[in-house]
């Protein structure tokens, strides 16, 4: 673990809750906070042969968002242990920020809603989501920053990177002093691959391989002092599965592990992360299946 939690801002609404989040997060979780904003209008100008007095204006607009986050986060009593201004692409200045300093989470604010943000191939949280070194928290436009954090929910399967989200979890549940609550999603086998009969066995091999998964995730969770209040066990579509569950509950806070990894994971538009993500009612942390390397000092 680094100590460290990084934000990013460019003084939008999304942008603010993401702050507001990472504050409370960093204040817990005892961690610094850093700032990142990149500026994408230099390429801009760039290219059609502007800049100058245009340019300065705009360096100067992210300047002062940065120092009215500053104040903010000064305010709750947390202080900015850096700042880092970046010309470029922004998924990709944050990425590689990330890589080469090392950090414990990104914090990001999310934009668009449903379809709107799923299919935005350009998406800065999607991008960043894919490639991030560690893992990505995504807070809603619609999230509350004010609110208490009350129930988390951790999905897992089995698989190295579940684990990976369950640990995360674990370590979140602990830090806020909150119960978690464990889901795990069995899906049907679609028509054109076997014949009804053969699904529902599958099916049903999947469920008693996904309880033991449940029943030991909770055996693990109990053994860090952490109370699991409830495990569910669903069919269906995962990510459909998930922002439902999430919808009716009210949680605060969906973990789940990332499998991917850079472009397999990018142009899988029917991911359950980027689903999930896309749809889900709160904050989304996403956890990469490897620990973040740890940088050279």
């Amino acid at each position: 673990m680094f100590g460290r939690i990084l934000v990013a801002v460019d003084g939008s609404e999304a942008s603010d809750k993401a702050l507001r989040r990472s504050i409370q997060g960093a204040r817990i979780l005892g961690k610094e906070l850093h700032l990142i904003s990149v500026s994408e209008r230099s390429a801009f100008f760039g290219a059609f042969g502007g800049g100058g007095e245009e340019e300065n204006l705009f360096r100067r607009g992210i300047e002062r968002v940065l120092e009215r986050e500053r104040a903010i986060a000064e305010a709750a009593g947390v202080e900015i242990a850096g700042v880092h201004i970046f010309e470029g692409n922004a998924a990709e200045e944050i990425v590689r920020h990330a890589e080469e300093t090392g950090y414990d989470y990104i914090v990001l604010g999310r934009r668009g809603e449903g379809l709107a943000m799923r299919f935005r191939l350009g998406s800065t949280t999607h991008k960043v989501v894919t490639y991030a070194p560690c893992p990505v928290v995504v807070v809603p436009r619609r999230e509350d920053p004010e609110s208490d954090l009350g129930r988390i929910l951790v999905a897992v399967d089995g698989s190295e990177s579940s684990d990976k989200a369950l640990a995360r979890a674990i370590e979140l549940a602990a830090a806020w002093g909150r119960s978690l609550h464990v889901v795990a999603v069995a899906e049907r086998l679609p028509a054109y691959v076997t014949t009804s009969g053969e699904a529902d066995v599958a099916t049903e091999h999947q469920r008693r391989n996904l309880s033991r998964v449940l029943e030991k995730a909770g055996d693990r969770a109990r053994a860090s002092g952490v109370e699991v209040e409830a495990t569910h066990l669903l069919d269906g579509n995962p990510a459909d599965a998930i922002v439902g569950l999430a919808e009716k509950m009210g949680y605060d806070f969906i973990v789940l592990g990332r499998r991917g990894q850079g472009l397999s994971r990018r142009f899988r538009l029917g991911s359950t992360t980027h689903k999930v993500i896309s749809y889900a009612p709160c904050m989304v942390v996403v956890v990469p299946r490897r620990d973040p390397p740890r940088p050279d000092s």
